[in-house]
């Protein structure tokens, strides 16, 4: 049964490039939750983004939640197509009514979805929920779509800020460095022109030549701090520094806590001791790691642990290697080659969880855009290990 979008690929780039904290969205988005509630007159709602194996709830009413595995949601279905998206009984849906959420508490039964748009693609949903029988009318219906069109005009503004704020604190760090930096080769140069002023009737053509040749180099010394400080607001793939690998790995690690420990897996974290206040893009890492984290653990078996380091490849050239390792059921050549290309197959995890296909090769795509390196290494029946190499500026 299909559960992704033709556009897939274009889609989870959509959402990565919208580099939002997923985890600190609800103060922003819980409101506009319980409002859907309300006017439904439904006892849950939530607003969600969709990644390549995980349904990230941003706002969040009568049910809390952060992180769903996509496979596990009926959202997944609402993104498929620019329509709404009405379950009127889970139970008897054949989609759904063996999940969890449908046979245990809460007992869900009612679902009504409405995709989340930017730019012609479906990055999330906002849906209601009900335990009980329920149905919405044409007019509460207008009202969700509402909310979902004003949930978009966040998520945009959210970026919008982001992107502006970023920048101006990038100029004022610049405009400070190029201040100091060329304060020193202007000054030759005046110091050199007043010499030649002042002993103008003295200097010999090889002097005179000698300090107009000292005048180029410090012209050209200032002039590469420019062409330098300009190609930085022109360089697209340049990181975003907001979270430290320390700070990253210990929401990481709270993040998966329970999908690892519904199949007593083990996560261990070591990270070179000169990288921990290291600064990262939080959100690019998140969706890096987070998705192979999450295959790790799909494709673990149970009581086994995985191994997550950090470790400085270069330090000259602020090169770092992050490595993820599982003792799960690999892969051979063949499927390494098939998930790292456009080759997209649904496989089932160890504990029967289903797998899109798409997460690995999303982790490529974005391993790509920071400029950095991606390799896998797997023995069927041992394991698999993923290596990311980026550069990265080591305090």
């Amino acid at each position: 049964m299909q559960t992704i979008p033709e556009n897939e690929i274009p889609r989870l780039l959509q959402l990565a490039e919208l580099n939002l904290d997923y985890v600190s969205l609800k103060e922003e988005f819980n409101g506009l939750a319980e409002l859907a509630a309300r006017i439904t007159g439904t006892p849950i709602s939530h607003i969600n983004l969709i990644d390549a194996l995980h349904q990230w709830t941003i706002g969040d009413f009568g049910f809390p939640s952060t992180l769903t595995p996509r496979d596990e949601t009926v959202c997944q279905y609402t993104i498929l197509n620019n329509s709404h998206l009405e379950v009127k009984d889970l139970r008897s849906d054949l989609r759904f009514k063996e999940k969890g959420f449908v046979t245990q508490s809460p007992y869900l039964r009612y679902y009504y979805g409405i995709p989340i748009h930017l730019k012609g693609l479906n990055i999330g949903s906002i849906c209601v929920i009900d335990t009980e029988e329920n149905s919405i009318s044409s007019d509460k219906i207008k009202l969700l779509e509402i909310i979902a069109e004003e949930v978009t005009q966040r998520i945009k503004l959210k970026n919008t800020i982001h992107l502006i704020t970023e920048r101006n604190l990038k100029l004022w760090k610049q405009y400070k460095i190029l201040a100091h930096d060329i304060r020193g080769p202007i000054g030759g140069i005046s110091g050199l022109a007043e010499i030649i002023l002042e002993e103008k009737e003295n200097l010999d053509m090889a002097e005179y030549v000698s300090n107009m040749k000292m005048m180029k180099e410090s012209s050209d010394s200032v002039l590469n701090l420019v062409n330098d400080l300009m190609s930085e607001f022109t360089d697209e793939g340049a990181f975003r520094y907001e979270t430290t690998i320390q700070e990253f790995c210990e929401q990481l690690l709270s993040l998966f806590h329970a999908q690892a420990q519904a199949k007593q897996i083990v996560i261990n974290v070591n990270i070179h001791p000169n990288l921990n206040k290291t600064k990262i893009p939080k959100n690019k890492f998140l969706q890096i790691i987070g998705n192979l984290v999450s295959n790790s653990i799909k494709f673990s078996p149970l009581k086994s642990e995985i191994q997550i380091h950090f470790e400085i490849m270069n330090f000259e050239k602020q090169s770092v290697v992050i490595r993820i390792k599982d003792f799960g059921i690999g892969m051979t050549a063949e499927q390494i080659n098939e998930v790292l290309s456009d080759k997209v197959n649904s496989t089932i995890g160890t504990a029967g969880e289903v797998g899109n296909g798409f997460g690995i090769q999303f982790v490529k795509l974005l391993v790509d855009e920071l400029k950095g390196r991606f390799t896998v290494f797997s023995e069927v029946g041992k394991g698999s290990e993923f290596v990311i190499q980026l550069p990265i500026v080591i305090p």
